[in-house]
C-alpha cells in the first residue's frame, strides 16, 4: 500500500477519526469510551487540547476515561482539564494497591483520577474481589487488560471487574452470556 494517497487508499485501511467513531455510534445508545493518549511532550499536550475538545462537543465528558502512560500528560490533564475523567497512572495503579493492601482511606488521599486500568502483573493479584471493592468503595471503577484467557476473564467477571480489556471479545462474550 506504500504510496497509496487520497481515494486510493481502500476504506479498510483509514484510520477513523474519534468524532467519526461519536457521529457513528450516537444513535445506538449510551456508550463509555476509554481514550489513552499515546505520545508526550507537545503532541500530547495538543492531542489532550484536541480530546478535550472533541469530549465538550459530543457531551462525552462523563462518558469517557482518560489514560496515558506519560506522566507529563498526566500532570497537563490535570493541571488544564480538571473536567476530564482519568485513568490512574501505572505508579498510581500499585500506589493504590499499596494502600489497599494497608487499608488507607482513599479519602485522605486526594486521588486525581476515577478509574484504575490495571495491567496483567501476575506478580500482584489485582483481580481478588476484596481489591475490586476497595477500589469501589471510593468510586473507582477498575478495569483489566489485556486478559485473553478464557478463566481470568471469568474470574474477573466474577470478583466485579467493571470492564475487561481483550484481543479476543469472542471468548468475553462466551463469559459473559
Amino acid at each position: 500500500y506504500e504510496g497509496l494517497r487520497g481515494d486510493k487508499i481502500p476504506d479498510s485501511l483509514r484510520i477513523i477519526r474519534l468524532s467519526d467513531v461519536f457521529d457513528f455510534l450516537a444513535p445506538y445508545g449510551d456508550y463509555t469510551f476509554t481514550v489513552d493518549i499515546k505520545n508526550d511532550g507537545d503532541i500530547g499536550y495538543r492531542t489532550a487540547d484536541e480530546l478535550h475538545r472533541l469530549l465538550v462537543k459530543y457531551n462525552m465528558l462523563s462518558r469517557t476515561a482518560v489514560a496515558s502512560f506519560h506522566k507529563s500528560n498526566i500532570r497537563y490533564l490535570d493541571e488544564k482539564y480538571p473536567d476530564i475523567i482519568r485513568s490512574a497512572s501505572i505508579a498510581e495503579v500499585l500506589l493504590t494497591y499499596y494502600r489497599f493492601l494497608f487499608n488507607v482511606n482513599l479519602d485522605k488521599c486526594n486521588v486525581g483520577f476515577e478509574v484504575l486500568q490495571v495491567p496483567h502483573i501476575p506478580l500482584f493479584d489485582m483481580g481478588q474481589k476484596s481489591f475490586i471493592d476497595y477500589c469501589h468503595h471510593y468510586g473507582i471503577a477498575v478495569q483489566f487488560w489485556t486478559i485473553n484467557d478464557y478463566d481470568e476473564i471469568k474470574e474477573l467477571v466474577d470478583s466485579g471487574a467493571d470492564a475487561i480489556i481483550t484481543d479476543n471479545p469472542k471468548t468475553a462474550n462466551k463469559v459473559i452470556k
